[in-house]
């Protein structure tokens, strides 16, 4: 008699789980190279529990402000490699600069992951606190 309840849950697929939610950077300082993940970088794993294959953009992704490290089919938005159903992918995202007059001030902001497949885009948070080490001093 479970049979059914079972088909019926397949049927209905899952989620795409995004982990963490908000990429929290904190305190960066974004003085001297940029690095090739950008300056105080993170993870963010993306988890295809839909029972089908996605096709993942980036919308509101600013390019000018964050360093993607993952493979992008397009730039504008940034499009993802599909994402086959039951696979992780993990992006590493780092801070590429600041606009003028938020040095040593929190800046907050978010982008959202869509797909054509997805019933609503997921919204990831994001934080962090650009500042410039000015001293003279070596590290």
């Amino acid at each position: 008699m479970l049979m059914p309840w079972i088909l019926a849950l397949v049927a209905c697929g899952g989620d795409l789980i995004v982990s963490p939610p908000r990429l929290d950077f904190g305190t960066v300082d974004v003085q001297g190279e940029l690095p090739d993940t950008g300056y105080g970088s993170l993870q963010l794993t993306l988890d295809n529990q839909t029972g089908s294959d996605q096709d993942l953009s980036l919308q509101g992704f600013d390019t000018e402000r964050f360093v993607l490290g993952a493979l992008t089919v397009s730039d504008n938005p940034p499009t993802l490699d599909t994402l086959d159903d039951g696979n992780q992918l993990v992006i590493t995202v780092g801070v590429r600069s600041y606009e003028t007059g938020e040095r040593d001030t929190e800046v907050l902001g978010s982008f959202d992951i869509d797909g054509p497949d997805l019933s609503d885009p997921i919204t990831v948070d994001w934080t962090y606190t650009p500042t410039r080490n000015l001293s003279d001093e070596d590290p």
